[in-house]
């Protein structure tokens, strides 16, 4: 487990900077840290952009007393012995350092999650090995909801006793599972299409896509993923919706819709404008949004040809959106500036037969499943609510994902909307990589190919820098 002591290492450094600078005096440490953001390497920081791990939860106990010289060097021991041991695969190391007195000792801890890197480090100077702990806890609920809580908690429920039990007689304390959605959780977190609770002695997560990998025994990653091969170029019409449920668009709509259109088009010519809206009157509103890679003229190209398009199509709708790989526009005659929406939808996605075996299925859908979460979380910060992101899956392939929001969208908007289309990919039936799922407010596109243009691209001035039914399949993870 090299990615476990190398991470553990950049998990001292993170923690000790905390203990160091924060609370020198402090007799008990917690440090919680989530492992799905990388592979491997140091990082100089947890809030830093480019990182190893994501930083969650630090907690520093406020019983403070006078430390003798021993006591404070014991610590710088207990972190050496158990870096050493984050190389072994067990993903768990206890460790006691001694001192003259038994005021000098300090207790220690590391717990990896069962398949991936550290996630847990902890240090007291009072034994709590053999003891099961529940406080202080950290709770982290989804911001998005499921749309039938009352099933869904059913569901959910059934699914965490049974893993509870497994993971009770597991060796390692830890169990998997992928099921139908369903201990119950904390209020914190009812209803939530995932969430998580951390304790110093065991924690547990859920969520509706795959963020642990089903096959973690394997530490070699497939010589090769399947890649889908779909048929669009760049500026390729893609699918629209008209509305059918208000009376027929009549003249004076027509001829305010026009004016909108035009309202749209020019401002597409605006440089580094990716995304307006307006309305006129109080008739009809709408809004465009181009890709926020492109250059302003692809974008009036692709506005241009979306109003002629949706003129045509939808001529008697007084509600109606349509998609282009470039660009997406939308009007209705009623205001929606204010909403986060997620129908009409398209996606297109190599979806196979539920008989259908693919090998590195379980490898290709953690890697691509938690890049969608992290272009969530980063699209919902940025300014501009568009990221993209690569990911080397093996020496061979790269993963290229690319999500944006409607401006209008708040931060934690942006972050649901996103996150919405990790919950709807039918992940157990996803044959290849390579797709798009897109709905009036955000959208997500992953290839195996670059498909995006990067800063390297020509464009027409640099781009600011960016801050950092049916029951869906559940994936829960708990460790105890």
């Amino acid at each position: 487990m090299a990615s476990c002591n190398i991470l553990f290492l950049f998990l001292l450094v993170t923690f000790l900077t905390f203990a160091t600078t924060a609370t020198p005096k402090t007799t008990q440490h917690y440090y919680w840290n989530d492992p799905q953001h990388g592979s491997g390497g140091l990082a100089p920081h947890p809030d830093d952009d480019v990182r190893v791990t994501d930083y969650i939860q630090l907690n520093c106990s406020s019983e403070r007393s006078v430390f003798s010289s021993v006591f404070q060097s014991n610590p710088k021991n207990l972190f050496s012995f158990l870096s050493s041991e984050a190389a072994s695969n067990n993903g768990f190391s206890t460790y006691t350092a001694h001192g003259d007195n038994p005021s000098d000792y300090v207790f220690g801890l590391f717990m990896c999650r069962g398949d991936v890197s550290p996630d847990l480090f902890r240090y007291s100077n009072i034994s709590f090995f053999y003891r099961a702990d529940t406080s202080p806890a950290y709770a982290m609920p989804s911001l998005a909801n499921v749309s039938d809580p009352k099933n869904f908690s059913r569901l959910l429920n059934l699914t965490l006793n049974n893993i509870v039990g497994q993971a009770s007689s597991d060796d390692n304390k830890f169990a998997t599972n992928a099921s139908k959605p369903t201990r119950e959780l904390p209020s914190c977190c009812e209803a939530s299409e995932g969430g998580r609770v951390l304790y110093p002695s065991c924690n547990v997560r859920y969520e509706l896509y795959p963020f642990f990998d089903s096959n973690s025994s394997s530490t070699q990653a497939p010589p090769w993923v399947p890649a889908s091969h779909f048929s669009y170029a760049n500026s390729t019409y893609l699918h629209h919706n008209c509305s059918s449920d208000d009376e027929p668009a009549d003249r004076d709509f027509k001829r305010d819709l026009k004016i909108l259109f035009s309202h749209m088009s020019s401002n597409a010519t605006v440089a580094n404008k990716s995304f307006y809206k307006g309305n006129v009157e109080i008739s009809v509103y709408g809004l465009f949004m181009c890709r926020g890679d492109l250059p302003s003229l692809l974008c009036q190209q692709c506005v241009a040809n979306a109003t002629l398009r949706i003129s045509a199509l939808c001529n008697s709708s007084r509600q109606a959106i349509i998609w282009f790989s470039y660009c997406m526009l939308r009007y209705s005659n009623k205001y929606f500036f204010s909403n986060m929406e997620t129908s009409p939808s398209f996606q297109k996605l190599n979806v196979t037969t539920p008989s259908t075996h693919v090998p590195t299925q379980g490898f290709f859908n953690n890697k691509l499943s938690n890049t969608i979460e992290d272009v969530a979380e980063k699209a919902g910060d940025s300014d501009g609510k568009f990221v993209n992101k690569s990911l080397k899956l093996n020496p061979s392939q790269t993963l290229y994902a690319l999500g944006q929001c409607t401006q209008h969208l708040s931060s934690d908007q942006c972050t649901a909307c996103l996150e919405s289309i990790n919950t709807i990919i039918p992940w157990t039936r996803l044959g290849s990589v390579g797709g798009m799922v897109l709905y009036p407010n955000c959208n997500i596109r992953f290839e195996l190919f670059q498909f995006y243009m990067t800063d390297q691209s020509p464009k027409d001035n640099p781009s600011p820098s960016r801050r950092k039914g049916k029951v869906p399949l559940c994936h829960i993870g708990l460790v105890l």
